[in-house]
């Protein structure tokens, strides 16, 4: 439980996310079967609020994150899957510390949309009042990953990170979570200051940043073609999970800056949406969403950061009924991109695609 009064940040809100309106082929893109009432939900989008407060012998599980009070009622992060048996011993490295959602199960746009703010708010509250209550405070959470050690580093987090590999129990565990859905303001000024640490650097100037096969929601007929689709647009395809560009691994302020140096970027993963705060304003952003399960993490990034928001629809999932799913999906209802919207959506945006661009 909480021996404080949880502090609101900021409050949860609404953003307004198209400013210009949703006019159907210049904003937005789809097939004729999809009615124009599909776009109804992207015309705002959810902003979550964050607060902080303090727990006392609270266990901290790092991998995957979760914080569990002293009474065993989950504070943050998901119920764990394998709650700890027994008492947690409390860890003789931490006295008193800040819970951060770190490590190889944190995507890197969910680090730097979420964990990266929580690290900025732990400078903004290191006063006198925290050094008098929780002194030595440090960020505590597990073992980030390379990218993610250096968007600490850069931010002056990485001296006053302590990484944990099993769940511990912490004597003063400061807690910032999120209140509310959606993406927050707050992200802003720990990506800017990445962003502006690190000058363009064009390899192409389009960029694709695709959902991984095991963070799809549904599967799609045209999921194989689609990269090669895009590549023979000219399309650099973006792998921030693995940090790679086509077959060249990336440091994360190499990835920064070929986000830097695109002027179109196509996006159909809302966990990695907070990346498109490295790219310059004015760059153009074409989502690749589903009629009927709108996520707008994606369009929420591109209004906070002032870039030009594109949404392509394919069809609403459905369940064949003529054949089972192939061997092997995990998923039965089944959807498509869109590929004669989304080239609609790109000829639109930059006139005619160059043929001739090398491919990634």
């Amino acid at each position: 439980m909480s021996d404080f009064r949880a502090f609101r940040h900021i409050e949860a809100g609404w953003l307004d996310t198209a400013p210009r309106g949703l006019v159907r082929d210049r904003i937005w893109f789809a097939g004729p079967a999809i009615r124009d009432s599909a776009v109804t939900p992207y015309r705002s989008a959810p902003m979550a609020g964050y607060e902080s407060l303090c727990l006392h012998d609270a266990v901290l599980i790092p991998e995957p994150f979760s914080v569990l009070d002293r009474d065993g009622v989950v504070q943050a992060g998901a119920p764990p899957s394998d709650p700890p048996s027994g008492p947690v011993a409390p860890d003789r490295t931490v006295a008193a510390g800040i819970a951060m959602e770190a490590g190889a199960s944190v995507p890197l746009g969910r680090f730097l949309g979420h964990s990266l703010p929580v690290a900025a708010r732990r400078h903004e509250m290191s006063g006198a009042a925290m050094q008098r209550d929780m002194p030595g405070t440090s960020l505590v959470g597990a073992q980030p990953t390379a990218p993610q050690a250096e968007a600490l580093a850069a931010s002056g987090f990485l001296n006053s990170y302590t990484a944990i590999a099993t769940p511990a129990r912490v004597a003063k565990l400061h807690l910032t979570r999120e209140t509310g859905r959606g993406i927050s303001r707050m992200i802003r000024p720990g990506i800017e200051t990445l962003r502006f640490a690190a000058e363009p650097y064009e390899v192409s100037r389009r960029i694709a940043i695709l959902v991984p096969a095991g963070r799809e929601r549904f599967m799609r007929a045209d999921r194989t073609k689609l990269p090669v689709w895009l590549r023979a647009r000219g399309f650099a395809i973006l792998d921030p999970d693995a940090m790679r560009i086509g077959d060249t691994r990336l440091g994360l302020f190499d990835m920064i800056s070929v986000l830097a140096a695109a002027a179109t970027i196509v996006i159909d993963d809302p966990v990695q949406a907070p990346l498109l705060g490295f790219c310059d304003p004015g760059a153009t952003v074409i989502e690749i969403g589903i009629d009927g399960w709108p996520d707008r993490s994606i369009a929420s990034c591109a209004r906070l950061f002032s870039l030009e928001w594109r949404l392509v629809l394919g069809p609403a999932p459905h369940y064949p009924i003529d054949r089972g799913p192939p061997s092997g999906a995990r998923q039965a209802l089944r959807t498509e991109t869109g590929l004669a919207a989304l080239d609609a959506a790109l000829t639109a945006a930059d006139g005619a695609p160059p043929r001739d661009a090398p491919a990634f």
